[in-house]
């Protein structure tokens, strides 16, 4: 009899603290969120992969003023944050299992899109589908505002 073969299995530890620290920071900010809802989905993305790509781990509940301030600027608009977290992706190792799973979150975010009077907090006028990317980084970016001021 032969000893069984273990399979390694990569597990995205970097992706998934900074899933749960956004997560945190969003309840922190806002309280209880529906988890299923869009925006929700949006926000806790796009401030996850600006979490996870400019370094921040997640291993305190709270990021310092300092960082949340870093933060806030790479969400200051939503072109420089697209063109900053494209670029950043596309320099780090494709074969790494958290870049693998970032990159499947931004493309989400660049390829998802609400249709038209379905977006329970755009505005009443809204007449356009919504891009999950608007979205997502417009709600990370209240996030931290509400947790620096």
């Amino acid at each position: 009899m032969t000893a069984p073969e273990y399979v390694e299995i990569e597990v995205p530890w970097r992706w998934w603290r900074a899933e749960q620290l956004a997560e945190s920071l969003c309840r922190q900010a806002f309280g209880e969120v529906m988890a299923a809802a869009f925006e929700t989905r949006a926000t806790r993305d796009a401030l996850a992969l600006t979490l996870m790509l400019s370094g921040v781990t997640g291993e305190t509940a709270r990021p310092s003023r300092v960082v949340l301030g870093m933060i806030r600027d790479r969400l200051s608009a939503v072109a420089s944050w697209r063109s900053w977290s494209q670029d950043a992706l596309r320099r780090s190792p494709a074969d790494d299992v958290d870049i693998r799973f970032a990159a499947a979150s931004w493309q989400w975010l660049m390829r998802t899109r609400l249709l038209k009077g379905r977006c329970p907090t755009c505005s009443a006028g809204q007449r356009e589908p919504v891009d999950a990317l608007d979205v997502g980084v417009r709600g990370a970016r209240e996030v931290v505002d509400a947790l620096l001021w």
